[in-house]
């Protein structure tokens, strides 16, 4: 909920919730069937330990899925505040920020961790802006990253110029919105390479 001086914004729409819980029954199957194939032959302990570990496995996954049509990115006087419910929460000062740049595509890192086509959060790897605390719609394509001395952050507002004309004038005078090459050739500006 938010108040009289916050303003919300969505994330893009995706199909990233469909992934993951498709994921997730996989991997749940990949335990389950053979379980259920193999009858009574299996020793009732392992049976349970094996159904604990399969549950255990998918059960992050299966949270990601629950909690991420809550994503919502709140604009408050002194900070956005990044949320996905009760499973992510982060908070970035207005005062912290140094840039803010628009990226048609980033490389992902193979050792990504909870990123999927449509959905990418917590913090993930890529190889051309490092580690960035994703919570977004998108695992690669079309992101706002928003820089701090500490972190980079990842999101994909649905609005993405509402959202930037609410918080430019909140940021510090030496902090710079910068748009990619792509768009200002799209724009037809001159893009020096």
């Amino acid at each position: 909920m938010t108040s009289e001086n916050e303003t919300q914004f969505k994330p893009r729409p995706s199909n990233g919730r469909a992934w993951v819980v498709g994921i997730a029954s996989g991997v749940l199957a990949l335990f389950i069937i053979p379980l259920a194939i193999a009858g009574g032959e299996i020793p009732l302990l392992l049976t349970i330990f094996l159904l604990i570990v399969a549950f255990a496995a998918t059960a992050p996954l299966f949270a990601v899925a629950w909690y991420s049509p809550l994503i919502t990115y709140i604009v408050g006087p002194e900070s956005i505040t990044l949320s996905m419910g009760r499973m992510m929460h982060d908070t970035i000062r207005f005062e912290e920020i140094s840039r803010i740049e628009r990226r048609p595509k980033l490389s992902v890192s193979l050792l990504s961790a909870f990123r999927f086509p449509g959905l990418a959060v917590f913090d993930v790897d890529y190889v051309d802006a490092n580690r960035v605390r994703m919570l977004a719609t998108s695992a690669s394509k079309n992101l706002l990253l928003i820089d701090t001395a500490t972190k980079r952050y990842g999101i994909t507002p649905a609005d993405e110029s509402a959202f930037l004309d609410a918080i430019s004038h909140h940021l510090p005078d030496e902090a710079e919105i910068v748009e990619s090459a792509a768009d200002r050739k799209q724009r037809g500006d001159d893009v020096v390479s």
